[in-house]
């Protein structure tokens, strides 16, 4: 992987950082044709308990430890914030671009992505995007019953059917 292809946010945190290191040590990443390799990263960091987190950006109405509520404080350092009143994660496409948002289907650093699976729907941020390795990196928290604990994956580009995209 040639080093002008890989496309990293602006803002990473320690735990992106360290899940970009992790994933820039595969020697098959470093010289993946696309499409040929699907790198896993899997860097969790539990999150202080209520009494002792950070508060959370302001306005955030969100459930503490659920997607909605660290993807609304992550946007929020990012510059990028997004409103407190779309719901559950399932309507945040709608809601968002009733809100002036922009939609798509295109995963682009910074961006929300959305999957509708489950009752309530997932969210997450777009953290990096590794066309190289044909693999997107995100953050998130909740995922997998993953309960307050803020994680980061690889998602291979051929995996996002019935992903939603908020920029």
């Amino acid at each position: 992987m040639k080093l002008s292809t890989l496309i990293i946010l602006a803002v990473p945190t320690p735990l992106i950082v360290a899940a970009m290191a992790s994933l820039l040590a595969s020697p098959e990443c470093l010289t993946c044709p696309p499409g040929s390799y699907t790198p896993k990263i899997s860097v969790e960091v539990e999150r202080e308990d209520a009494q002792s987190h950070p508060p959370s950006a302001e306005g955030n109405g969100y459930a503490h430890g659920h997607s909605t509520y660290y993807v609304f404080n992550r946007r929020y350092e990012l510059g990028m914030p997004i409103n407190s009143g779309w719901g559950n994660a399932v309507t945040w496409p709608q809601r968002a671009q009733a809100d002036g948002f922009n939609v798509g289907v295109e995963p682009k650093i910074g961006a929300i992505f959305q999957h509708p699976g489950g009752h309530w729907g997932h969210v997450g941020i777009v953290e990096a995007v590794l066309p190289s390795c044909g693999v997107i990196v995100v953050s998130e928290m909740n995922f997998e019953d993953s309960w307050n604990l803020v994680t980061h994956r690889s998602i291979p580009l051929t995996q996002l059917d019935g992903f939603t995209f908020i920029y």
